[in-house]
């Protein structure tokens, strides 16, 4: 058997910022509150608990005066309305990325755009970005959704963007069919994909097509949107996929000693997840290719490239 791990993986840079500003916050006051998961991953939410961390998933339920640390993923306009007019203290930890789609979204639609978004309705991206435009846009999950469109005038200017963690491949898929079934529509592509996530579904595929990995470990919250895209990315190359949260859901029936296995991370994923998996596997009598980069990839710098239109 043996290991290999992707060069990235662990923190991402907008995931690690996120947990420097919240550690920071938990080293200076007491109580501090975070509203939502500030990541999607369980074992970095314990991490913060521990530190005398509160979870809270209500706004109303944040004391007035008191200090609470928003989610990465955005927060919801009448959420900072409300927590600004109980003079709550914010530390807001919204991803850069995710807060520049924010941006760009309320931009279009002063042009006169109407707005197709790829991604999930119910994420809490998807949803602080809706909170921030004042038109109903179209937001597409899945390509049997995409018949949608079809509701949408030729007239109209329509400018497709997408969560920052949407798969890149269905997003190629879409950029192909749905111009092909609604070849009437005035379709501008912009590119708001997170460059993390994307060099991290390319780092798997270059290893699948390299190495002939024929398996692939994905560690990473089972609610993490980019998690799931590694997991979605590794099972469109005909690989057989695990997808787990900690080295305890790990069993001998998972592996062979013919295996090939690729380790790979969703960006909100702990260094030491990685690194318990590593070892288990390693216990068993794999053998482990050393990564090129031995620090971890979560440390390299890395800046989201600029979002433009396709």
């Amino acid at each position: 058997m043996e290991i290999r791990v992707a060069d990235r993986v662990g923190f991402c840079p907008g995931v690690r910022r996120a947990f420097d500003l919240a550690l920071h916050a938990l080293s200076r006051e007491k109580p501090v509150y975070f509203l939502g998961e500030l990541v999607h991953n369980p074992q970095a939410i314990k991490m913060l608990e521990e530190k005398g961390g509160i979870m809270v998933t209500d706004h109303e339920d944040i004391p007035p005066f008191s200090l609470v640390v928003t989610r990465s993923h955005g927060l919801e306009k009448k959420t900072e309305e409300f927590l600004e007019n109980h003079q709550v203290k914010i530390i807001d930890t919204t991803c850069p990325r995710v807060k520049r789609v924010q941006i760009l979204a309320q931009e279009l639609e002063k042009k006169g755009y109407r707005l197709v978004i790829l991604g999930n309705p119910q994420h809490p991206e998807i949803r602080a970005l809706l909170s921030f435009i004042s038109q109903e846009a179209v937001v597409l999950d899945k390509k049997e959704n995409w018949g949608r469109l079809k509701d949408l005038s030729p007239s109209e200017k329509i400018a497709v963007i997408e969560q920052t963690t949407f798969p890149r491949e269905m997003k190629e898929q879409f950029i192909r069919e749905g111009k092909d079934l609604f070849p009437h529509l005035n379709l501008e592509i912009f590119d708001t994909l997170c460059a993390e996530t994307e060099m991290r579904q390319k780092d798997l595929v270059e290893n699948i097509q390299l190495y002939g990995v024929n398996k692939v470990v994905v560690v990473g919250g089972k609610n993490s949107s980019n998690t799931r895209a590694l997991f979605l990315t590794a099972q469109n190359w005909g690989v057989e996929s695990l997808w787990i949260e900690k080295a305890e859901e790990l069993e001998e029936k998972h592996w062979n000693k013919e295996d090939k296995i690729l380790v790979v991370s969703g960006t909100s994923t702990p260094q030491f997840s990685v690194e318990e998996i590593i070892e288990k596997l390693k216990a068993k009598g794999a053998f482990f290719h050393e990564r090129k980069d031995t620090n971890g990839g979560h440390n390299r710098e890395n800046k989201c490239g600029e979002v433009h239109s396709i």
